[in-house]
């Protein structure tokens, strides 16, 4: 049985290593996630917000409200220059990819079901007009 396990955990290794060093997938990884040539400190504050709508995104800052007053900005540059977009590309993209995954039951009897609070509306237009506070 051990010897199951270590042979589990070596193949397991010398996968990811070879996903890490292949050129194709590497390629592929490489214009999927740009990483930025200088790395910036980020205030606290941006910090923060940043972990605080991640909360709201999630469903996990249950009690929150209205957005901290410390946030207001952060939340109108993450709206208003473009990163929400490019979030929201992302996330879409991944949406398409597993939707054309899934194999119908030929019946004509399939459906998608949305959960409109959270998947198909967006919080934008909320935000810009309360100014992003």
């Amino acid at each position: 049985m051990a010897c199951s396990h270590n042979n589990t955990i070596w193949f397991f290794i010398l996968a990811l290593f070879t996903v890490l060093i292949s050129p194709v997938i590497s390629s592929r990884v490489s214009s999927l996630m740009k990483l930025p040539v200088i790395v910036e400190s980020r205030s606290s504050v941006d910090s923060y917000c940043e972990s605080w709508r991640l909360a709201v995104e999630t469903n996990n800052a249950v009690k929150c409200k209205v957005v901290p007053s410390k946030c207001v900005s952060y939340l109108e540059t993450y709206y208003g220059k473009g990163q929400f977009d490019k979030d929201y590309n992302v996330v879409a993209s991944y949406a398409l990819a597993f939707a054309k995954t899934v194999k119908m039951g030929g019946d004509c009897k399939d459906a998608w079901v949305f959960d409109v609070d959270e998947t198909l509306l967006s919080n934008l237009e909320y935000y810009k007009a309360h100014s992003y506070g």
